[in-house]
This record gives C-alpha cells, sequence and structure tokens, in this order.
C-alpha cells in the first residue's frame, strides 16, 4: 500500500510519439528523463513499435514508464520498419490510424485512475506529427505539449508556415530564391523541408501543414536542442512574427544519455550485446581520429549511384572508414558496388550491412569523422561526441540542417552535388581527406569539442537546459497540483 500511495502522489504523463526511429529514440529518452523527474510516463506508440522497444529497450527504461501499444492496422511483418522514403509514407498513415485506439485508452487512464492507483494525466506530449491529440487533450481539458525532434532552426520555418501559405510560397518551387524568414538569413527553394516541396507526395505536403499548422494551439513546445547551440534562432521562437500565439518555448537537449554526454565509461549490463560488437573491435585496433564513420540513419537510403560514388570517394582518400551501408532493396553489395572495392579497402575498411551503436562509435577515440544525412538525432550525437561532420542530406529538414552545420556552427563541410544530384567522387575524396586531415578539419573538430563540452554543462544542474526542464516540470506539476 506504501507504494501505492508514492505512485498516486506522483504527477502522470502521457507520452505520444510518432513512429519512426528518429522520433522514438529522443522520445523514450526523455521518458526516462522524466521518470527520473518522479513523472509516471505512459507511452504509447504504434504496437509493432512498441514491441521492438520492449525487445531492444525494455530492461533500460525507467520502472515507472508504462509501454503501450495502439493498433497500426498494419498486419504483423508487413511493416518493412526504416526502409527509405517509402516507409515514411507508410508511418503517416500509421500516425493518423493510432487516433481512435488513443482516446480510448486516454479516457481509460482518467475513469481508472482511482482503481490504478495511477492519477489521471496532467497533460500529454505528444510528436509534432501527430497534431490530432490537441483535439482529444482539448475533450479531456488537459494541456498537450509538442515534443519537437528537428532543430529550433526548423521550427522557425514551421511556426511562420501561416504566413508563407498566405505569401503562396509554399508548396515550394526548387528554383525559388530569397525566402525570408524573421530572425535567419533568406533561403533558397532547395534548403527548405522536402515534405514543403511541390516535388514531394501531395500526401505528404498535406500531412505536414496539417500537423505543422496546430502547433499554434499547444501549451508549450519541447525542442530538442540547447540555448548555447542555437541562441538565435531560439530567440526568433519568442518573438510575436513568428510566435503571435506566445506558445512557451522548451529547449531542453540534448536529450541523450546521461553517460554519453559525461563520457563515462559503459557498463555491460547497459549494453550487454553492443561491446564486443564487431565494429567496437576493429575500432580498437584504429589509430586515434582517424576513421571517418559513414551512416544515412534510419530511413534515408542513397541511390545506387550515390553508393557508388561515396564508395569510389573513399577508395580514392586512402582514409580509414566504417561504413554502415544500407542498400536499395533492389541492390546487392557484390554487384553493386565497383568491382575490386572491397578487395582494395579490406585493410583499412569495414562495412556493416545491419545496425549499428551509433553512440558507441561516435564517442570512440579512433573515430575523427562522420559523413552523415544530417538527421538532427545524428548531429547531435556528433557534436556531443566531439565528431565534425560530412553533410550529405537526403531528405526531410536535413538540408536546412546541413547549411547549420556547415555555416553557422562550422563543425562541418557541405558536399556540393553535381550531375542527378549525386555528391561525386573527387568532391567526396577531397573532402574526406580535409575533414580528418586537413587544417580546416582541425578547427572544426576543435570547435566541435567546445559544443560537446557546452553540451554536458547545460544539461547539469544549474546549465540552460537543465533550469529549462525545472520550468516545464514546474509548468507542468502546476496543473497537477490543481487538480
Amino acid at each position: 500500500m506504501a507504494c501505492e500511495q508514492v505512485q498516486a502522489q506522483a504527477p502522470h504523463v502521457v507520452f505520444l510519439a510518432f513512429p519512426t526511429q528518429g522520433h522514438i529514440i529522443p522520445a523514450i529518452q526523455f521518458s526516462n528523463t522524466l521518470a527520473s523527474e518522479g513523472f509516471i510516463v505512459t507511452f504509447m506508440c504504434a504496437e509493432q513499435r512498441i514491441a521492438k522497444i520492449r525487445k531492444s529497450q525494455g530492461a533500460e527504461l525507467n520502472p515507472s514508464i508504462r509501454l503501450i501499444g495502439l493498433p497500426d492496422n498494419v498486419p504483423l511483418g508487413e511493416l518493412r520498419i526504416d526502409e527509405g522514403a517509402d516507409s515514411f509514407l507508410l508511418s503517416l498513415r500509421i500516425a493518423d490510424n493510432m487516433a481512435p485506439a488513443f482516446e480510448q485508452t486516454v479516457n481509460g487512464l482518467i475513469k481508472d485512475s482511482k482503481e490504478s492507483h495511477v492519477p489521471p494525466p496532467l497533460c500529454i506530449i505528444s510528436d509534432f506529427f501527430v497534431s490530432w491529440s490537441q483535439d482529444i487533450a482539448n475533450k479531456f481539458q488537459i494541456p498537450r505539449y509538442v515534443f519537437y525532434t528537428s532543430p529550433a532552426s526548423h521550427l522557425t520555418l514551421v511556426l511562420y508556415l501561416p504566413r508563407l501559405l498566405e505569401q503562396g510560397i509554399v508548396p515550394v518551387a526548387p528554383d525559388a530564391r530569397g525566402i525570408v524568414i524573421p530572425g535567419r538569413p533568406p533561403l533558397d527553394g532547395s534548403e527548405m523541408p522536402w515534405d514543403w516541396q511541390q516535388s514531394s507526395p501531395k500526401e505528404v505536403n498535406e500531412f505536414s501543414f496539417r500537423n505543422q499548422l496546430r502547433l499554434h494551439e499547444s501549451s508549450g513546445i519541447l525542442i530538442n536542442t540547447f540555448y548555447e547551440l542555437e541562441g538565435e534562432a531560439i530567440d526568433a521562437l519568442r518573438t510575436e512574427a513568428i510566435n503571435p500565439n506566445k506558445v512557451p518555448i522548451y529547449p531542453l537537449g540534448p536529450i541523450l544519455p546521461s553517460w554519453f554526454l559525461k563520457g563515462e565509461p559503459i557498463n555491460d549490463e547497459a549494453f550487454p550485446d553492443q561491446t564486443g560488437n564487431e565494429c567496437m573491435q576493429w575500432l580498437d585496433a584504429q589509430a586515434p581520429s582517424s576513421v571517418l564513420y559513414v551512416s544515412f540513419g534510419s530511413v534515408a537510403i542513397p541511390t545506387i549511384r550515390q553508393i557508388q560514388e561515396i564508395a569510389r570517394g573513399l577508395d580514392a582518400s586512402q582514409q580509414a572508414f566504417l561504413w554502415i551501408l544500407r542498400l536499395p532493396p533492389s541492390a546487392t553489395e557484390a554487384t553493386d558496388l565497383p568491382e575490386g572495392f572491397l578487395s582494395r579497402t579490406h585493410s583499412r575498411g569495414l562495412i556493416i550491412s545491419t545496425w549499428a551503436p551509433q553512440l558507441l562509435i561516435l564517442s570512440h577515440p579512433s573515430t575523427g569523422g562522420f559523413m552523415s544525412h544530417c538527421g538532427w538525432n545524428s548531429i547531435l550525437e556528433s557534436i556531443c561526441s566531439g565528431v565534425p561532420i560530412l553533410a550529405l542530406p537526403q531528405f526531410a529538414e536535413q538540408f536546412l540542417n546541413s547549411r547549420l552545420v556547415a555555416e553557422q556552427l562550422r563543425v562541418g563541410l557541405k558536399l556540393q552535388r553535381g550531375t542527378d544530384d549525386v555528391a561525386e567522387s573527387d568532391e567526396i575524396e577531397i573532402a574526406v581527406r580535409e575533414l580528418i586531415q586537413g587544417e580546416e578539419g582541425r578547427a572544426m573538430k576543435k570547435r566541435a569539442r567546445a559544443l560537446k563540452e557546452e553540451a554536458a554543462r547545460v544539461v547539469a544542474e544549474g546549465g540552460s537546459s537543465h533550469t529549462t526542464l525545472n520550468a516545464f516540470v514546474q509548468a507542468a506539476t502546476t496543473t497537477h497540483a490543481q487538480t
């Protein structure tokens, strides 16, 4: 009974994640943070995603996190999880399919609170791509906070979307020039988010606009960034020109495991299947800061031609590399890589075709650079490892992110594209050498390491993100105390 009384006094939040890996990873990590702050967290996502979380992370979750799978109307085994843009389109549909079960579950949490000894939820925290949760929050008269997994610089565009629609700028033509957003440098059409492009599927345009426009209705936006990284964009988000409803902005990041940010050694219990991983053993045998890590995340899959150009560039660079190579479904490693590539690079390269422990790879002393698609999670992980970035964006907001990396933060190089929008091998060869061995690369590494130290400070007591977390907890629990 004593345990039940303690639980009944704890604030309870419902967390609803968007069903793609890049959104789920920070959502789970922030749920762990909330649980460590004394919250009970009911974490919901599509049932196949929840099954995967239970299998891969169940033992690592705080006991105060309860996982609930929502029916996704996709027969078991038919969801090709994280395999290119088609899987992203499927995720959009799955996200909308979760709405009826989510409403029913929230209703049950409210009605059954006395019997379950868990108080009714004081708020809903939901991904920005599940805006229908705003209607459910309104129905049950509880606040909805938006969990934003992209950078603050991207959010400036999204909150300004109503004006861009009024001006007829979006959907964006690829040849558009000088698009003005208050508080940031002008943008070209090619730098605007993939889901806003005229060339993107209409379903993607409509889904994004519908969800992003509703951010203005929320009780607050929780962003996976920190002021010392994106101060100018965060200041812009608090201006009336971009945020006329004065929605509170909470930069809480970087939302990453505490052991990673503190540079603590990894214990075998936390990563029972990773410490003996082939790629980690291979890295142990390499020279410090000598390896280029190549990975394009959980969804983006470059074209065969781009993969071939990367291979040729890596071959010519003579640089050591660890490549997480995910080929399109129609391709095979043996036939689609350049002839002789594997034999020529065998002594200095390792190719992994399955999932690999990215945090451990980036924080390894042998890793000296990261060729990345510039997904926001990967950027934060690289910066918080002190590793400079070679940017090769693929879709979503990654083109905007690559500009942030190369021009504003100056912790990376942006690969230039040639024919058919492909970065060619000569460009890749030169950039790889510069990033790992060149003077400019050393300067970028120095800036990345300074940001790494800053990231550890901001989440510590008294840091900007820790203070912002306290402000959010205070706002959320004030509602709890009044009920």
